[in-house]
């Protein structure tokens, strides 16, 4: 059984006759005839039998003619998607990035990029570096916007833009009114932190630790979405990489003293994967913004 049979099948089944099929195929009739044998004899069953100078199909072969016409529709679905990514226009664009790089950083070049190439499509999806990572070696993403640098053969990390740390809090809160705050100003509140799982937890509590501080823990949360949230909802203070992410919420956002914390959001891509002309046009446009 080959592809051609089934095209020869399914055009006979809808003509119901040898000579009109044969000549919409390009081929010759006996070819036609040939490739139906084989195909009712690989099959085990008879799919036409005469009607006059026509054929119609019979039990078996409208049974099976359900299945193969739902499988070329299938291929023909999957030959235009393809043609699709195959297209610098209109190819698909899978990113995963980390929360904070989403609002005032990535979105916005999405949308730049759109601008310019208004049929490439974009699948997006956040989450920690290190789930992204390993996604993307899984071949879930054609790239990622990490804040974690891997020492990993198989992937390639640009650095992309320096984050900076910021206490977030209600604008009722008793710290608000201040310009600046400091760990201990904020360490006499219940901290809602990142969890141990992603890279901004060490660094931030690298901050309380060299100020000689203990942090009391409400709640640890792996991404800056949900710690927005819960500050929202007045649950504690926070310490969160600078974004526009709070602003969501209304929240305050206050420098911290004396802190010297950063980290980097990094591009990466698998070395040896192929990707797409749209996703490689994507990645000399987000390195270009990053200049």
């Amino acid at each position: 059984m080959n592809y051609n049979h089934l095209i020869y099948f399914s055009t006979l089944a809808r003509l119901e006759h040898y000579g009109k099929a044969a000549e919409e195929l390009g081929i010759s009739q006996p070819s036609l005839s040939n490739a139906i044998r084989h195909l009712e004899e690989e099959l085990g069953v008879y799919l036409f039998e005469k009607q006059g100078r026509n054929v119609r199909l019979t039990y078996y072969g409208k049974k099976y003619r359900e299945y193969v016409d739902k499988g070329l529709s299938t291929l023909e679905q999957g030959r235009v998607l393809m043609g699709h990514c195959a297209d610098r226009e209109r190819g698909i664009i899978r990113i995963g990035a980390v929360s904070s790089a989403g609002p005032g950083r990535i979105l916005p070049l999405m949308n730049r990029y759109t601008e310019e190439h208004p049929q490439v499509q974009f699948e997006y999806m956040d989450g920690t570096s290190l789930t992204l990572l390993e996604e993307l070696k899984a071949e879930r993403y054609d790239l990622v916007i990490s804040a974690r640098e891997a020492t990993d053969p198989d992937i390639s990390f640009f650095p992309l833009w320096e984050q900076r740390f910021v206490a977030i809090m209600p604008s009722s809160h008793p710290l608000a009114a201040l310009s600046s705050v400091s760990p201990a100003q904020l360490a006499r509140y219940p901290m809602i932190r990142y969890h141990d799982s992603t890279a901004a937890r060490a660094l931030v509590d690298s901050l309380f630790e060299e100020a000689g501080v203990d942090q009391i823990t409400r709640a640890e949360v792996s991404d800056d979405f949900h710690i927005a949230g819960m500050v929202a909802a007045g649950m504690g203070v926070a310490v969160l990489v600078d974004s526009s992410m709070p602003d969501l919420y209304g929240l305050r956002k206050i420098p911290l003293q004396n802190a010297s914390i950063r980290r980097n959001l990094y591009l990466a891509t698998c070395k040896n994967s192929y990707v797409s002309d749209s996703v490689q046009d994507f990645l000399r446009f987000l390195r270009r913004a990053a200049l």
